[in-house]
């Protein structure tokens, strides 16, 4: 199996099937501003993030799969609950897209951190996205 992990603000999926990204994080690196005299981040204080994924898989074998998806901190600790595993299915010639929106990623501080993704009963991947502070002095553009 392989993997393509897609960072962006908005996925959509029009109907021919395409998917449109907008504000892609082409090397899942997120830079974000917050006001000076915002809380440190930590624990008590998550930075609430939104971001959507874009997932595709290659090379599975033909029929259906079961693909674990979590989100991890830095600190390895999860971000969500338990997230049950999504049911998919790969058919001959053909790649699996698998499309989250507007997932919540409450990050308890700034680095990298994970998504480890599982199919079956393979040997997970992980995958890294990264959380920088834009650093204060610099505009925004909004």
């Amino acid at each position: 199996m392989k993997l393509q992990v897609l960072m962006a603000d908005v996925v959509e999926t029009l109907q021919s099937g395409k998917q449109l990204l907008c504000g892609l994080y082409p090397d899942r690196v997120m830079v974000v501003g917050v006001a000076p005299d915002s809380p440190e981040i930590d624990e008590s204080h998550p930075l609430l993030l939104q971001a959507a994924f874009l997932i595709t898989l290659t090379e599975l074998a033909v029929g259906p799969h079961l693909v674990g998806i979590q989100f991890v901190h830095g600190d390895g600790s999860a971000m969500h609950p338990f997230r049950p595993p999504i049911n998919v299915a790969s058919i001959p010639g053909s790649s699996t897209n698998i499309v989250m929106t507007r997932v919540d990623l409450p990050v308890k501080g700034y680095g990298v951190h994970n998504i480890t993704f599982t199919v079956d009963d393979q040997e997970p991947v992980i995958v890294g996205f990264e959380i920088r502070l834009l650093p204060h002095g610099i505009a925004q553009i909004s």
